[in-house]
Order: C-alpha cells, then sequence, then structure tokens
C-alpha cells in the first residue's frame, strides 16, 4: 500500500506467509512473496480479497529490531551475563548515591538468576535489604533479608539486617528473637547487643504505653 507497517515477526497477527518471507530478507531488501491460501487467508473473507486466494505480495524491509529476549527464555549462561552486568551497574550507581536506580539494577539482577543456585544470590538480597533500609522502607528490607536467610540462616550479617528491619518497623520482640540468634552464634557481637537493649527498652516503654490506655478504657 505504498505506506509502512510495523508488527512483530512471529506472532500470529500477520499471515504465515509473511512469518515465513520476512524471515530470510535484509534491510532495505525487495522481495515478491507468492503464497497459496493455506499461507495467506485461507478461507477468511476479506474485504477486497475472496476466501481462498492465492496472493502476490511485493515487500521492502525498511527497518528492524531484535526484540529483547524475555529472561525465561535464556540459558543460565545469558542469564548469568546479564545478571553480572546489572550487579556491576548497581554497585556503581550505589557508590554515587543514587539509591533508587541501584536499587532497580540490583533488583534486575536477582531477577536474572530465577531459581539457579549462585554464589551471588545471597549478596544480591543483602544489598537489597540494606539499600531498602536506606530509604527507609523498612518492609522491603526485612522481606529480601528474610529470603537471604533462607539461602543461610547463620549469616550475621543476615540476621542483623532482620533484627533492624524488625526494630523499624516496632516489631520489638521479633527483634529480640532474632538478636539473641545472633548472640547465640556470636556472643561478643557488640553492635547486636546494642539493638538489643533498644529494643528491650522500647518494648516496655510500648507496654507501658498500652498499660495506661487499656486502664483509661476499663475505668
Amino acid at each position: 500500500r505504498n505506506e509502512p507497517f510495523e508488527f512483530q515477526l512471529g506472532t500470529e497477527n500477520i499471515i504465515p506467509l509473511w512469518n515465513i518471507g520476512l524471515k530470510t530478507m535484509s534491510k532495505g531488501e525487495k522481495a515478491l512473496l507468492v503464497g497459496s491460501p493455506d499461507y495467506c487467508y485461507k478461507n477468511q473473507n476479506i474485504p477486497g480479497i475472496p476466501a481462498n486466494s492465492s496472493l502476490i505480495f511485493e515487500i521492502e524491509v525498511i527497518d528492524f529490531r531484535d526484540k529483547p529476549k524475555e529472561i525465561f527464555e535464556m540459558d543460565k549462561e545469558e542469564r548469568e551475563m546479564h545478571m553480572v552486568e546489572c550487579k556491576n551497574q548497581a554497585k556503581e550507581l550505589y557508590e554515587n548515591n543514587k539509591l533508587q536506580d541501584a536499587l532497580d539494577n540490583y533488583k534486575k539482577a536477582y531477577d536474572y538468576l530465577l531459581d539457579d543456585t549462585h554464589s551471588d544470590k545471597i549478596l544480591l538480597l543483602s544489598n537489597l535489604s540494606i539499600i531498602n533500609g536506606k530509604i527507609s522502607d523498612w518492609k522491603q528490607s526485612l522481606h529480601y533479608a528474610t529470603l537471604a536467610s533462607e539461602i543461610d540462616n547463620k549469616n550475621i550479617k543476615i540476621l542483623y539486617r532482620i533484627a533492624l528491619a524488625h526494630f523499624n518497623i516496632n516489631n520489638y520482640q521479633e527483634c529480640i528473637d532474632t538478636c539473641n540468634n545472633i548472640l547465640a552464634i556470636d556472643e561478643t557481637n557488640s553492635i547486636t547487643k546494642n539493638l538489643l537493649k533498644k529494643s528491650i527498652l522500647n518494648k516496655k516503654i510500648e507496654l507501658n504505653k498500652n498499660k495506661k490506655i487499656y486502664k483509661k478504657m476499663f475505668a
């Protein structure tokens, strides 16, 4: 029709003849594609085209671009390559204090691993937890730290991220329990001892507030 038509090759949005013929063509190439009804519109009644028609198309490929593969379409090696690329970008962005961009890239890096067992998975989850904590999204920080702990439940740094997230969400008892788990592994961990003290104190303050509220309610 002497005007550009954009479409995605390999879909059902175009007739089989085009899906087959265009795969062999290069940018700027012109070709005549000739197809029997089975490769065109079959027995459909198309305006201006009778059913069961053989058709001839003169086509010029003006331009094309590769459709990026979905993650599930990649093999393990391809996904790992993209993971490393995103991880390195995230690290650079983090160092330049571009936290949201760093977070987005760490998420992409983690997504590329799917269900693979990989040595970087716990690192990615840890960094996701740290950055979410820095932007005060403590629920997400807890989420990623918990995922990391499912890989290594003895990792003190990960357990501390869990305890810190619970503290900032005001889950003081969960924070206390996690701190005690850390101290069972490393009884000299001073930063955890300090967090434990603060959590015990805040829990007492919260209990006293609740007692006063209940006292007024039932007075």
